[in-house]
């Protein structure tokens, strides 16, 4: 906790990775993010922000994403779990576009991971069943749950963008995905606000462990 400055970005990217590059300038399987959600904790408990990115199109939305993405000041923590995926496609988005390179390196390089104190066993409860994955610690420390989700891990979110954004698809099946895209990649940050928030909670009633 005592690494962690704010303002806090918790930031959670989906992205795409098919053979055939959906634009310009893509390789084949290169993890492009298609939506991200940030929720910015610029106080613990209160003044928390939420923000998102949904892109719409066949076009090259990269630009459009790097832009929405700076919402993420020049100051505080960025957090993810499991950070080194955010790093990959912090690193494809430079690749996409080398003038922003410089800026999203300086992201890379305040990220931080979550998933560290579970890694480290300084939390763990017998319900994670052995996992240390978000699906896993989220229920157990916030009772929140992705289990009556529509789409509720990534690889159906990238299945269902591509098919409905990259194949004709019926206006309200596509409404229905991006609405369903938009709860899920926001649980993923809303979620870490909750469990930074219950760790939070617990490092101040015992903020030293022997």
């Amino acid at each position: 906790m005592e690494t962690l400055e704010y303002p806090i970005y918790c930031l959670d990217f989906e992205t795409l990775g098919v053979a055939i590059p959906p634009f310009d300038k893509a390789r084949p399987y290169q993890k492009i993010p298609f939506q991200f959600s940030i929720h910015v904790i610029k106080e613990m408990d209160v003044n928390i922000e939420a923000h998102n990115f949904l892109a719409d199109g066949r076009n090259n939305f990269a630009p459009e994403l790097i832009k929405a993405l700076r919402v993420i000041g020049p100051s505080g923590s960025v957090l993810a779990y499991n950070m080194s995926f955010e790093k990959q496609v912090l690193k494809e988005l430079a690749e996409l576009s080398p003038e922003d390179a410089g800026w999203l390196d300086s992201i890379s390089a305040r990220l931080r991971d979550l998933i560290d104190p579970f890694r480290a066993f300084s939390y763990y409860h017998p319900d994670q069943h052995g996992s240390m994955s978000l699906k896993a610690v989220l229920p157990v420390l916030t009772g929140k749950s992705y289990n009556e989700m529509e789409i509720g891990e990534g690889a159906t979110a990238s299945v269902k963008y591509y098919l409905t954004h990259f194949r004709d698809a019926a206006k309200e099946e596509k409404e229905r995905v991006r609405k369903a895209l938009l709860e899920y990649c926001a649980l993923d940050t809303e979620g870490m606000v909750a469990i930074l928030q219950k760790l939070e909670e617990m490092y101040r009633q015992y903020p030293i462990i022997l």
